[in-house]
């Protein structure tokens, strides 16, 4: 114990920020984005025209940019890398910002869809 009373896991709890207020946001963009996906994923077997669409609902602006722009980063560098297809397929993408905010992105999903 320290001298005024506090343990180390007084300390540590603490100095750790409340995280369930970014793990709601992080599962309601990955369910956005998913949901996003599945509906341009969708038209794969349909074969009536070479470009698949891919659509972003994420954050690209405000707190959580950096990581709006990381997964799509990370998208892009895997088409980059199997010669900018996907399934033999042309990819286009199209980014929809969800400004961090849980309506904005439901907003934008069903524009997507």
């Amino acid at each position: 114990m320290s001298s005024n009373g506090n343990t180390a896991g007084d300390a540590q709890r603490r100095v750790q920020p409340d995280s369930s207020s970014r793990r709601r946001f992080l599962i309601g963009t990955a369910a956005g984005t998913t949901a996003a996906l599945g509906g341009c994923l969708g038209g794969l077997g349909e074969g009536s025209d070479d470009t698949l669409t891919i659509g972003y609902v994420l954050p690209f602006s405000g707190v959580y940019s950096l990581l709006g722009e990381s997964i799509v980063n990370g998208f892009e560098l895997y088409v980059e890398e199997n010669d900018g297809q996907l399934g033999g397929r042309e990819v286009e993408v199209v980014r929809r910002d969800t400004e961090a905010d849980t309506d904005q992105g439901v907003s934008v999903t069903r524009e997507l869809q």
